[in-house]
């Protein structure tokens, strides 16, 4: 994006308002000391060193910041956005870089993924995307077939299946039926999700369980994985490549996470606390995302039934609350991690007057662990909130 504002500001201002020579060495430029060195006598420029004004002690002095600008941006910066920036570039390592540089046989191989040519972004990056020639669409009434009945599958797998055909509809307009069969017809388009232990890049490792392939052809789709959560997110995937005329591009799709555990933690415990519906629409983007694990972070704002104060007046959350948001979580591939701070960061309950004996100093911010009442609090809350 920086090279793009940067053209942008030359262009529309007249002259070049960009920062100092470290924004524009991050942002691709030369420095100047690249400028003087590309001068000097024996290196090859666009300009001799002739051409360029010398200070008193003979070096050449680089052209104003609005010129160099010019120069550097016009022939080689076109308007539009950098590589960084195109859906379809992914970029190579740092240590691949040097070593395409060193050898451009190896070149292609640096790279995790290859150009794919124009798609929509997708999110996260799948590791290896190949395109293929034509595309599939959608048509009215197709079938989204599902493996045949398996009490382990029903639940979750049901609820993705439901979600993306919830997502296709209001992207396209075109409403699928999900069906169940051992062995589909697959005469006419369709997309039909299968188990398959093999569909994976690393089988062996614990990740493999979120792995996915996904298969775009003009006569239909196929999304292999080697357990719910990898056909999750093939037809999140599949979701996302999907164009409001409806139709997809063809294409080979193999992907596996780098992490067993990919979490956030959402602070409910300043300023306002989320509702239940925010939390909900929180779930399901933390799903939508590959990312399986949220925790919230809690320290007064959960109504304890033993000790009501605590929570008073700060919209907390309740355990019927917590239950429901952990079956919703579940059902899409979220672990749901309730988190309850204590000793510190008890600042708001020691607030209390109820509780301010139990302070360990004058600063109530941490209650004092050798107090008798302090054991007898932190039991209470835990033996509510832990069963959670």
């Amino acid at each position: 994006m920086a090279q793009g504002l940067l053209f942008h500001a030359f262009d529309m201002a007249g002259r070049f308002r960009g920062a100092g020579p470290r924004s524009r060495a991050r942002a691709g430029y030369p420095s100047l000391r690249t400028l003087r060195a590309r001068s000097r006598p024996g290196r090859s420029s666009s300009r001799t060193r002739s051409d360029l004004p010398c200070s008193s002690a003979g070096y050449p002095v680089p052209p104003r910041r609005e010129t160099t600008a010019a120069l550097r941006l016009l022939p080689h910066h076109p308007p539009g956005p950098p590589k960084s920036l195109d859906p379809t570039y992914t970029a190579p390592s740092m240590g691949a870089r040097k070593t395409a540089e060193r050898n451009p046989a190896r070149r292609k191989g640096a790279r995790r993924n290859v150009k794919t040519g124009s798609l929509p972004p997708i999110l996260p990056r799948p590791v290896r995307v190949r395109r293929r020639a034509g595309g599939f669409r959608f048509i009215e009434g197709m079938p989204l077939f599902l493996p045949a009945r398996d009490p382990a599958l029903d639940r979750s797998l049901l609820v993705a299946a439901t979600r993306a055909r919830a997502r296709i509809l209001e992207q396209t307009g075109i409403t699928l039926h999900i069906e169940r069969s051992r062995s589909p017809a697959l005469d006419s388009p369709h997309i039909v999700c299968r188990i398959d232990r093999r569909a994976a890049l690393s089988p062996g490792k614990a990740t493999a369980r979120d792995a996915y392939r996904l298969t775009v052809r003009t006569g239909g789709i196929e999304i292999a994985a080697p357990s719910v959560a990898g056909l999750r997110h093939g037809l999140q995937t599949l979701c996302q490549l999907a164009t409001p005329s409806g139709r997809v591009p063809a294409l080979d799709i193999l992907d596996q996470p780098d992490f067993e555990n990919r979490g956030i933690m959402l602070d409910v415990s300043r300023g306002k606390v989320p509702t239940h519906e925010t939390l909900e629409s929180l779930i399901e983007l933390c799903s939508d995302l590959r990312v399986n694990v949220l925790m919230l972070y809690v320290e007064h704002t959960f109504a304890f039934r033993k000790h009501p104060e605590i929570g008073a007046g700060s919209s907390p959350l309740t355990a019927e609350s917590v239950l429901a948001l952990d079956a919703f979580a579940a059902d899409r591939g979220v672990e749901l991690i309730p988190c309850l701070q204590s000793l510190g960061h008890m600042e708001r309950v020691l607030s209390i007057d109820r509780y301010a004996g139990l302070a360990e100093s004058e600063r109530h911010w941490s209650v004092s662990p050798g107090h008798p009442g302090t054991i007898r609090l932190l039991s209470d809350l835990y033996d509510e909130f832990l069963p959670l």
